[in-house]
């Protein structure tokens, strides 16, 4: 479906977003609005600027996070039941005074 020019121009015109696609940017960026462009612009150069750092920062998170998705998804997890898992995470990383904090501003 995607490898179909047509189909795929459509797709990005109606949904606004880009897809992972090999050279999506110079094919398709153009249908973009430019905030979203510029985002996948930064990407195609090879910047991955929300990925990267939370995995790197919080190595165990990344690994929570996956499992817990995973377990939702295959329904063998409840929406409030994932919430709980990950703010309960989070809180552990935030009391763990051995972890450095990084905060945007």
């Amino acid at each position: 479906m995607l490898s179909d020019k047509e189909t795929t121009t459509k797709i990005v015109g109606i949904s606004q977003n880009g897809l992972a696609l090999v050279n999506f940017t110079e094919d398709y960026g153009h249908l973009l609005l430019p905030s979203v462009q510029s985002s996948w612009d930064a990407v195609a150069a090879g910047n991955k600027p929300l990925l990267n750092p939370w995995g790197q920062w919080y190595v165990e998170m990344p690994l929570h996070f996956s499992d817990c998705f995973n377990a939702l998804m295959g329904g063998k997890m409840t929406q409030a039941d994932f919430s709980a898992k990950m703010d309960a995470e989070t809180e552990k990383v935030k009391a763990d005074s051995s972890i450095p904090k990084y905060i945007y501003e």
